[in-house]
């Protein structure tokens, strides 16, 4: 991959706008749309897969997790301090990271699947 194009995934990854990036390395805005649309390396560089997303997602909310659950115990403590709001939050980030857990623990199949599964078990132990 040619220097321009190494330094514009640097700075697109690190959150910096086309326009402004384009303009630093002398190129239109509508090359980086091209590298995008024809270098699959590129693309594939900028654009993460699904897996790698949730791979990060997951990975932020294994951080978060332990505030959230310090939260939680101290609201239910009755600690003054927290507020409803920010229990709501921390709530919501220990179920985020719990569905995290379950859609893995189905497996590849989809949710729907693993259901139809089970309930196809359900109705072989009933006859």
């Amino acid at each position: 991959m040619d220097p321009r194009r190494k330094k514009a995934l640097e700075r697109l990854s690190a959150g910096d706008r086309i326009g402004k990036v384009a303009a630093d390395l002398g190129v239109h805005r509508s090359t980086i749309a091209r590298w995008v649309k024809n270098d699959p390396e590129f693309a594939a560089t900028l654009n993460p897969s699904e897996d790698e997303l949730a791979d990060r997602a997951r990975g932020g909310l294994s951080t978060l997790v332990p505030q959230a659950l310090e939260l939680i115990e101290l609201a239910l403590r009755g600690d003054g301090a927290v507020s409803a709001a920010r229990a709501r939050v921390a709530l919501d980030v220990i179920k985020t990271a719990a569905s995290f857990d379950r859609s893995e623990a189905i497996g590849t199949g989809t949710l729907a699947e693993r259901l139809h599964e089970l309930d196809a078990g359900d109705d072989r132990e009933s006859d």
